[in-house]
C-alpha cells in the first residue's frame, strides 16, 4: 500500500517498539483523524474513494451492486416469510450472477485500482464463472425439481446456495493463501524507514457498547523497481503496536509487478474469514442434502 505522509489516518515515527509517549501520541492522532473525519465527510470520502493513484474512483458501480444485494437479500426474506418459494430461485439467481459479472470484470484490476490486500485474478475469475454458473443453475432448478412439497424445494434452494458459497470461499482461501506466489511474484530489497500505525474498531469493546481500538502497525518501507522509487506499507497492516524490523535496516519485500506499491504482509487474517465461511457452506450443503434425501 501506497504510503501517503498526508494521510492522516496513520502516524508515523522511527521508534521500533513505541515508548509510552509514543503510544499515546499515535492514539491522539487517530482520535484527532476520527474528529476530522466526523467533521468533513465529504471530504474523507472523496479521498476515500481515490484510486491507489489518487484518481477519484466512480461509485456508481459499487452502489448499483450494492443495492441490488440487499434489495435481493430482502426480497428474498418476503418470499420466505410469504412461502412464496417459487421466486427464491430468481431472486438469488439474478444475485449470484450480478456477483459474479462483477468478480469477472474487476479480475485483474483490483490491484491496480485499490489498496489493500490483493487477490489473484484467476481465482477472482474462478468465482465470478461459479457465481454465474450457480445462478443459472438456480433458475434451473426451478423448472426441474417438483413444487408439490414447498419445503423440500426451499431446502433444494438453499441447498445450492450453500454449495455455490462453499465453492466461491473454498477458491478464494486457496487464493488467499497462495497470494505470495501467484499475486505478490517479484521479490526487491526495501530499506525500513519507519513505522505507520493506526487503529481499526472492533464492533463491540470491553464496556459492551462502546469500539474497543486495536493497534494496527507497519513498516514504511523505502525501495526501487522499474527505475522508480517507491514508500509502501504491508497491505495488510500487523496487529500490534510494536514492529520487528528494525528501523535503517534492509530487508526482502514481495510486491506486485503490475502494482509495485503493493507490498506482501502477512495474509492469516484474511483467509482464515473465507476458509470458515467454505467450512459453514458445505456443513450447511451436506445437512440440507440429507436432510432433502430422507
Amino acid at each position: 500500500m501506497r504510503y501517503a505522509p498526508e494521510d492522516k489516518k496513520y502516524y508515523f515515527s522511527t521508534e521500533m517498539i513505541l515508548s509510552k509517549d509514543g503510544s499515546e501520541a499515535s492514539y491522539e492522532h487517530f482520535k484527532a483523524y476520527q474528529q476530522e473525519m466526523l467533521a468533513h465527510p465529504k471530504s474523507w470520502f472523496a479521498g476515500y474513494s481515490k484510486t491507489v493513484d489518487g484518481e477519484p474512483q466512480n461509485p456508481v458501480p459499487g452502489i448499483i451492486i450494492g443495492v441490488a444485494f440487499f434489495a435481493g437479500i430482502l426480497c428474498s426474506i418476503f418470499c420466505l416469510c410469504l412461502q412464496r418459494f417459487e421466486y427464491l430461485p430468481w431472486i438469488l439467481g439474478a444475485v449470484m450472477v450480478l456477483l459474479g459479472v462483477s468478480s469477472l470484470l474487476m479480475a485483474g484490476t483490483s490491484a491496480k485500482k485499490f489498496e489493500g490486500f490483493a487477490e489473484s485474478a484467476l481465482c477472482q475469475r474462478i468465482e465470478g464463472v461459479i457465481g454465474i454458473l450457480g445462478g443459472i443453475g438456480l433458475v434451473v432448478l426451478n423448472f426441474v425439481c417438483p413444487k408439490d412439497v414447498p419445503v423440500i424445494f426451499a431446502l433444494s434452494i438453499f441447498c445450492e446456495v450453500s454449495l455455490v458459497i462453499f465453492l466461491v470461499m473454498l477458491v478464494k482461501t486457496i487464493g488467499y493463501k497462495t497470494a505470495s506466489k501467484s499475486v505478490y511474484s517479484e521479490e526487491v530489497q526495501a530499506d525500513c524507514i519507519g513505522y505507520a500505525r493506526t487503529f481499526e474498531a472492533q464492533t463491540t469493546g470491553t464496556e459492551g457498547n462502546l469500539p474497543d481500538y486495536i493497534p494496527m502497525t507497519s513498516p514504511v518501507f523505502e525501495y526501487y523497481y522499474g527505475g522508480q522509487k517507491y514508500q509502501s506499507c504491508y497491505d495488510n497492516f500487523d496487529i500490534s503496536a510494536n514492529g520487528t524490523i528494525e528501523v535503517g535496516s534492509r530487508s526482502a519485500i514481495r510486491i506486485i509487478p503490475d502494482a509495485p506499491e503493493h507490498v506482501l504482509g502477512s495474509n492469516k487474517k484474511y483467509y482464515h474469514t473465507p476458509l470458515i465461511f467454505a467450512v459453514v457452506g458445505f456443513a450447511s450443503f451436506v445437512v440440507l442434502l440429507i436432510l432433502i434425501l430422507r
